[in-house]
């Protein structure tokens, strides 16, 4: 559902641009949690260009575990909640419209 309000979004507005960032929690492997995090990324960049937003106005990014919210030095460290936290998708709208000097 909310892939597809961004999609309106960016269909209304065919100046913004989209980075998807994906992150993961610390389960697993750090190469593992790299490639789901860029798999998943790659994904829902698809899925918009599938609902019209050219592919140009997208950047999938996948971050793995590098920047967690909460620090887990490992999968045991961390509550199953305070995985959850790290395990996120972050969307940052750019506006590429350039301005004109006069």
């Amino acid at each position: 559902e909310e892939l597809s309000e961004l999609a309106l979004y960016l269909l209304a507005n065919p100046q913004i641009s989209a980075e998807i960032i994906v992150h993961t929690d610390t389960k697993g492997s750090e190469e593992e949690n790299m490639k789901l995090s860029q798999n998943r990324s790659k994904y829902l960049a698809v899925r918009l260009a599938q609902q019209g937003i050219d592919a140009s106005r997208l950047v999938a990014i996948g971050k793995g575990e590098s920047e967690p919210i909460i620090d887990c030095p490992n999968e045991n460290s961390c509550t199953e909640a305070e995985h959850q936290k790290n395990r996120r998708v972050q969307i940052i709208l750019k506006n590429d419209k350039k301005t004109a000097e006069n």
